[in-house]
């Protein structure tokens, strides 16, 4: 399509640039709303299925430092307890820095290879760990409430069934 005319507007019509803006139909740009209320629904159901996931990061990564601790509690005792070291609790190194959400490492006073971690409130389990010098070996165990985010306490040593959410158990495993 071609414009007549004089030579200058001629020209400036004739730009592949302006024929474009000049063909193009109203509300040719932009999305429709029902594309809109599809991209937000689809956002939506994405919001619903992560937020469980990331409500809890917090407990796990508390449970999982007070894990760690209590087996390095452990292992420090038996390395310093090779050395003809100390085996007292008060003279462990792994339980100097504070732990989110339980008070301070507490064990048998005469050794440190049975230390537990009481946890300061109803939202994460308590968690206990025994090593045995004699055979090696260690037991695990855990506690928690009927109130207890219950991540990382099992029903016995087999670590096959979690503790279900709000029930009350002694003597789990973990």
């Amino acid at each position: 399509m071609t414009y007549s005319g004089t030579t200058q507007l001629r020209r400036f019509l004739n730009n592949p640039k302006v024929r474009k803006v000049l063909n193009t139909k109203p509300l040719e740009q932009g999305f429709s709303l029902i594309e809109l209320v599809v991209v937000v629904a689809v956002l939506a159901v994405l919001a619903a299925v992560a937020l469980p996931a990331f409500l809890n990061v917090n407990k796990d990564a508390q449970i999982a430092a007070a894990k760690n601790t209590l087996a390095t509690i452990v292992k420090e005792c038996s390395v310093s307890d090779s050395r003809n070291g100390s085996t007292l609790p008060t003279d462990t190194k792994a339980d100097d820095g504070k732990l989110n959400g339980f008070n301070n490492i507490t064990g048998n006073a005469s050794t440190c290879y049975n230390a537990s971690l009481i946890a300061t409130n109803a939202t994460i389990p308590s968690f206990f760990i025994a090593y045995s010098v004699s055979d090696g070996t260690a037991i695990r165990t855990c506690s928690t409430t009927a109130t207890t985010y219950n991540a990382g306490c099992f029903t016995n040593s087999t670590l096959s069934t979690a503790v279900a959410y709000g029930t009350a158990i002694n003597n789990a495993s973990w």
